[in-house]
């Protein structure tokens, strides 16, 4: 950044005369630390005629900085009365500002004293702090070339806020949790509430080490369900593909929603598999197929099952 005000400054320079060697100013980079507590402070921007002061920020500008008596490069006409000119530079987070003239009598006579070059610059910050400068006049020797607005508790107030947003994150997902398992109980008690009737069933099937095996059929308001098990008995890995709920010698799978406890069966382990189907769409008679999901493709199933 440091290269940018400088080519910035170089450009803002005009050249000194052969003759007249240019006056020293101070070369030094001023630090101005911030935080909360030390933002609605006024901090003091020392100028001299001629020379740009470079005001250097960690933060983003939400907009322009703004300032009380300047002009910029598109607006600093001969017959502007501003005393200074500042150009903001919002990529690189910067401003520069200094002296169009020196105090004295100018040529239209008015008579300009130091105590004359005084101005204020607000800098909106993406951080929402709106810092405020006073820009006064000073001798070379004293004149700021480069500030640098840093930001030293940056770090840990972002890990404050992410703390923060942790624990209303967590606040909420137990709200959430709770809420969603009232929310369960609840429907299970209006489905327990109308009429229902569940009846076991042992039929089962075993084929190419895996045994399918239904539990259970029940009708529970709307829906009639189905519960099963598979397992698997071998020592290749069987990732269940489809579940399928069919009209006993039909092809076309019913209308179902599916939930299986998991999807890849290693050996000795059983999955439960539950589905359901609006009553009304449900058949008295079922087949029931499985189907692998890539390896060697095997499939399994069960038919004419019903109440």
């Amino acid at each position: 950044m440091l290269s940018v005000a400088a080519l910035i400054l170089s450009a803002s320079i005009a050249a000194p005369s052969r003759a007249t060697p240019a006056p020293e100013v101070a070369k030094d980079v001023r630090e101005i630390p911030i935080d909360a507590a030390r933002a609605k402070k006024v901090y003091r921007i020392r100028t001299a005629p001629g020379y740009p002061t470079t005001v250097e920020f960690e933060e983003a500008f939400t907009a322009p900085p703004t300032c009380g008596n300047c002009c910029s490069e598109a607006g600093c006409s001969a017959s502007s009365s501003a005393l200074f000119r500042m150009d903001v530079f919002a990529e690189q987070h910067l401003f520069t500002i200094k002296p169009r003239m020196a105090p004295g009598r100018q040529p239209d006579g008015t008579l300009l004293i130091p105590d004359d070059f005084i101005t204020t610059v607000t800098a909106p910050l993406a951080n929402m702090m709106h810092l405020t400068f006073q820009v006064e006049l000073t001798d070379h020797k004293k004149a700021d070339a480069h500030v640098v607005v840093t930001l030293p508790t940056r770090e840990e107030d972002a890990r404050h806020v992410l703390a923060q947003i942790e624990r209303a994150r967590t606040a909420l997902e137990k709200t959430y949790s709770a809420k969603r398992d009232a929310e369960f109980v609840e429907r299970a008690l209006r489905f327990l509430a109308e009429p229902h009737a569940c009846v076991s069933i042992t039929a089962q099937i075993r084929h190419d080490d895996l045994v399918l095996r239904l539990q259970e059929l029940c009708r529970l308001g709307a829906h009639m369900y189905v519960r099963a098990a598979i397992e698997n008995r071998g020592q290749e890995v069987f990732a269940i593909g489809e579940v399928r709920l069919h009209r006993v010698n039909e092809r076309a799978a019913l209308d179902a929603q599916r939930y299986w406890s998991t999807t890849e069966l290693s050996q000795e382990s059983v999955a439960t598999l539950v589905l359901a189907v609006p009553t009304e769409a449900a058949p008295k008679r079922f087949d029931l197929t499985v189907s692998e999901l890539g390896g060697r493709g095997r499939y399994i199933g069960l038919r004419d099952f019903g109440f």
